[in-house]
């Protein structure tokens, strides 16, 4: 079971043209001796990878005989691109956030842990593995090494344990090792509820540095009908259809009806690499899906239509609302 639990973070436009506010959450979940956790404002698809990279670090876990306590926190930048920052420290999890009118100390682990953290728009599968690779082995320098840094980028303003940042770029540059490929060739698939595997449809998994989306049909084998370096937003579509962001301007249609598989070209949203939100997404028709950007975040004007027998994405414009 899903814990969710919110955690009271406004957001108040960010710069962006806009005055709303935005409520923050945090997801958590276990994998044996292995706790995540992801705090992030949408339902991004990064939520389902990061339960992926948990059961990667399960392996790696058992594969190293390791098995006390693990905690890996993914704190999610998801307003904008930006360059990851990563801490390893050994200890309860705890940050101690600065604000105006003083500090409030958050725990999230009962005892202590391996607490591998990282920022980041987007979450690399093989470097968080490497990360925790180097904390398993090395868990006895992390105790003497760690020191309480603070950070204050990308709207956190923290004190946190941590080893020295030279040390952990290394790790995040260095190829990996043979334990942790060994580890990547296993197969894990996007968590889906449990009456998928008797339906027809689209869905992904990811191995060896690689994300596969495939094609299912009840009683016929998968077939693998795209190999990305990543999935941006995975949105499932009636008729078992379904549109993969690769990026966040950036899709294919794949379409699977009466097992005539429809793949489309690689089709671009101009001038949306700043859009942060996920898609709104309406199969219209059997041949027509929309594509909607928030009405609120200043693209309120920005629509599209994709034509499945054409293969072909249009743009149209509706009335700003006051």
């Amino acid at each position: 079971m899903i814990k969710k639990v919110l955690i009271l973070i406004l957001l108040t436009s960010l710069n962006l043209g806009t005055s709303f506010a935005h409520e923050d959450f945090g997801i958590t979940k276990k994998f044996n001796n292995v706790t995540i956790r992801v705090v992030t404002g949408f339902d991004y698809e990064e939520i389902n990878k990061i339960f992926i990279i948990g059961q990667f670090a399960a392996k790696l876990s058992e594969k190293l005989k390791y098995r006390k306590n693990i905690f890996l926190d993914f704190q999610h930048n998801y307003v904008g691109d930006c360059v990851p920052d990563y801490f390893i420290s050994y200890d309860d999890g705890s940050i101690i956030m600065i604000l105006s009118d003083g500090e409030s100390k958050w725990s999230f682990m009962e005892s202590k842990a391996i607490v591998i953290r990282q920022i980041s728009r987007i979450y690399d599968i093989p470097v968080t593995m490497k990360l925790l690779e180097y904390a398993i082995i090395n868990k006895n320098n992390i105790k003497t090494n760690q020191t309480e840094i603070e950070y204050n980028k990308n709207y956190h303003h923290w004190r946190i344990n941590s080893i020295d940042a030279s040390t952990i770029i290394k790790i995040v540059k260095a190829e990996p090792s043979s334990i942790v490929e060994s580890v990547l060739e296993n197969k894990i698939f996007r968590p889906e509820s449990d009456d998928f595997s008797a339906k027809n449809g689209i869905s992904y998994f990811y191995q060896n540095n690689k994300f596969f989306v495939y094609a299912k049909r009840w009683g016929d084998p998968d077939k693998i009908v795209l190999e990305l370096e990543n999935i941006y937003q995975f949105e499932r579509l009636p008729k078992y259809s379904a549109l993969v962001f690769d990026t966040p301007d950036s899709f294919y249609f794949i379409d699977n009806p009466n097992q005539k598989l429809i793949i489309s070209k690689h089709h671009i949203i101009k001038d949306a690499k700043e859009y942060y939100e996920p898609y709104y997404t309406k199969r219209l028709t059997e041949g027509t899906v929309e594509i909607l950007m928030d009405p609120y975040l200043d693209y309120n004007n920005r629509n599209f239509v994709y034509y499945r027998d054409v293969d072909r994405l249009i743009e149209y414009y509706t009335q700003q609302k006051n």
